[in-house]
């Protein structure tokens, strides 16, 4: 008769409590024009936006399209509650949600250049929200941060001939900037409270994303590297560092925490990060992916190419 030891019953336990990876599944969105930002106040209540002003909503069973009132192209979306969303895009657009509707409404904001783009759009609050991008003028191309405090949008920080494509605030005291276009380098910022000031950092690609759990802990990707791949940098309060390459590009990332964050790329590319080491995860799609978001309620949604949208059912 066979005996079961204490080390093979405790191979066994952890065995069967070992969570496995969770399957990415095909939504059924309804539109096949790109999507590029997605956010959600809640698992029955979800929003992707994309091209030519699209916005959907996911009520808990089905992707609707929601009216608006321009057709731009809508690059990022956020908000502080189910009555509180913006999203933003190109020609300084930024569309915003009551919760009631019929339709999104406009939101005007000074635009004393000839072409502005916004790219990424970030908050902690209703009074306290950050978009980012980039405008023309006849000297050049130009980055641009807008600031909302409950009120107003303000201009705080133009300059640097570039744009930026992604923000993230960790507090009041503490906003990270990413950017660069296909042809420049990448550009960090940080905000303190009072300015914005450059970042060190040497990478041969444009900043499209970037996504925190703390000061010391911040990670942004690129769709270039060094090779013909695109690269995850990561900040460990001291310096920016590669931490990942590869052959696909990456466009978003996302996370629940230090130990769990998520990066989308180029041919349905989804990585994983436990802590530990990048791991591919199966997306069951060869579609460009270029937004993700999720929370522990909600589970994770992947937004993309073609009208794609991937969920990943909260854990159990």
């Amino acid at each position: 008769m066979s005996r079961i030891t204490p080390f093979l019953l405790a191979a066994l336990v952890v065995a069967f409590h070992a969570p496995a990876a969770l399957a990415w599944t095909a939504m059924t969105s309804g539109t096949d024009r790109q999507l590029r930002g997605v956010w959600g106040a809640s698992p029955n209540d979800v929003f992707a936006v994309g091209r030519m002003g699209t916005i959907l909503n996911w009520d808990g069973a089905t992707w609707s399209v929601m009216d608006t009132p321009v057709p731009v192209e809508l690059s990022d979306v956020w908000g502080s509650s189910a009555s509180d969303v913006r999203a933003v895009g190109s020609q300084g657009a930024i569309l915003y949600w009551d919760g009631t509707g019929p339709a999104w409404a406009e939101t005007t904001i000074q635009q004393d250049e000839w072409h502005q783009n916004l790219f990424g759009i970030h908050g902690l609050a209703a009074n306290d929200i950050w978009a980012v991008g980039g405008y023309l003028d006849m000297n050049g191309r130009w980055r641009r941060t807008q600031h909302y405090d409950g009120t107003d949008w303000t201009t705080l920080d133009r300059g640097a001939e570039t744009r930026l494509n992604g923000v993230y605030a960790l507090s009041a005291t503490d906003v990270f900037a990413v950017g660069g276009t296909i042809f420049d380098q990448a550009y960090i910022y940080r905000y303190d409270g009072t300015d914005w000031t450059e970042m060190a950092v040497e990478h041969p690609g444009p900043l499209h994303d970037v996504w925190g759990s703390g000061p010391n802990d911040v990670y942004a990707v690129s769709p270039r590297g060094l090779g013909l791949g695109g690269a995850i940098l990561h900040w460990d309060g001291t310096s920016w560092t590669v931490v990942h390459q590869s052959t696909a590009s990456f466009h978003a990332v996302w996370g629940s925490g230090p130990s769990d964050v998520y990066v989308v790329g180029t041919g349905g590319t989804i990585l994983h990060w436990d802590g530990t080491a990048w791991t591919p995860q199966a997306s069951g799609t060869t579609q460009h992916l270029l937004g993700i978001w999720g929370s522990a309620a909600a589970g994770i949604f992947a937004v993309g190419d073609d009208g794609t949208i991937l969920h990943q059912a909260p854990t159990p």
